[in-house]
């Protein structure tokens, strides 16, 4: 760090609702950003294009250039590595705006609509957080406190290798969310459509073994189908709560004190030993202990599920509105 005694101009000095954006960037969509300054006394970097607007509310003319003028001034940006664009150019951008009332109902609609946001993100946390607790609980004080045998893996599930269906559904893993079709996903996953025959197939409740599975637990099969056959499938030889067994072998209590000690190599080379892991032992209550701690589990995921699916929704929400009003 270095101290100086250059003085800076009073126009560098921020005042509430001063709009900046970059004068140059990456790329065109880089500078084509703007900000609009809460806080005054702030100094402002002379690579900043400082617009004081005094007809329209800085918050208005900042979702103006991000959501509808930040394409007109990325057309007028010019650079290759490195792109610029002028004071005086974004000048010359046109915007259109209502009048001051008109503003602050808009302003004040987005302003309610984040905080409700916000406070979803704040209730999704604390869910996990709960979530995370509750399952460490049971896990580490309610069913070792019941008397709860131990089974070996190798005793509670069969190694599975069923090849020779190309025809069915192929599955890619989420993880935390188990197996859906790899059609369904949004990114498309590039894979020979010559090799499915090698795939090995999965029934509803089976538990699979993927590649990151010494850092996130095993994944359940939420469906028929078909999977790498990379992977490693374990199917329950008797009736188990497939709830039960998902939570506890993506639990702490699995990952870190049974799972790990069988983690072969460091960083992106680590695998699991195989022999080893057919060995851990595992809980293995009676099948209604594992069937109600399953379902107050399931439960409280639902619970989850539903708090990200409203969050998604609110989201999308403001994107239309940011959207469609701005235009």
């Amino acid at each position: 760090m270095r101290k100086t005694e250059a003085t800076v101009a009073e126009d560098y000095y921020s005042k509430i609702g001063d709009v900046i954006i970059p004068t140059s960037g990456e790329t065109a969509e880089d500078i084509a950003t703007a900000t609009c300054v809460m806080k005054p006394g702030v100094i402002l970097a002379g690579d900043l294009c400082i617009m004081r607007p005094s007809k329209i509310d800085g918050r208005f003319l900042s979702y103006t250039i991000n959501h509808k003028a930040k394409y007109d001034i990325a057309r007028i940006a010019q650079g290759k590595s490195v792109v610029h664009i002028r004071p005086e150019e974004v000048e010359q951008v046109k915007v259109c705006y209502p009048g001051k009332p008109e503003q602050e109902k808009i302003l004040h609609f987005i302003e309610l609509l984040s905080q409700k946001i916000e406070k979803q993100k704040v209730l999704i946390e604390s869910l996990k957080l709960y979530k995370r607790g509750l399952i460490q609980k049971i896990f580490e004080q309610i069913i070792p406190s019941r008397d709860c045998t131990e089974i070996t893996i190798e005793g509670l599930f069969d190694n599975i290798i069923d090849k020779g269906h190309p025809t069915e559904t192929v599955l890619t893993i989420v993880q935390g969310v188990g197996t859906i079709p790899r059609d369904a996903i949004e990114r498309r996953i590039s894979y020979n459509q010559d090799s499915v025959s090698t795939y090995k197939r999965v029934e509803k409740n089976d538990f699979i073994m993927h590649l990151r599975s010494f850092e996130g637990g095993l994944e359940i099969a939420n469906e028929y189908g078909i999977v790498s056959p990379a992977y490693t499938i374990l199917r329950a030889k008797q009736s188990i709560s497939p709830e039960f067994y998902y939570s506890y072998f993506r639990s702490y209590s699995f990952i870190n004190d049974k799972l790990r000690i069988t983690v072969e190599g460091i960083r992106d080379g680590k695998s699991i030993n195989m022999p080893s892991f057919w060995k851990i032992k595992i809980p293995f209550p009676a099948y209604e202990i594992q069937k109600t701690y399953g379902n107050l589990i399931s439960r409280f995921e639902k619970r989850l599920s539903l708090a990200e699916e409203q969050l998604t929704n609110m989201n999308k929400l403001k994107r239309y509105f940011l959207t469609n009003l701005f235009i």
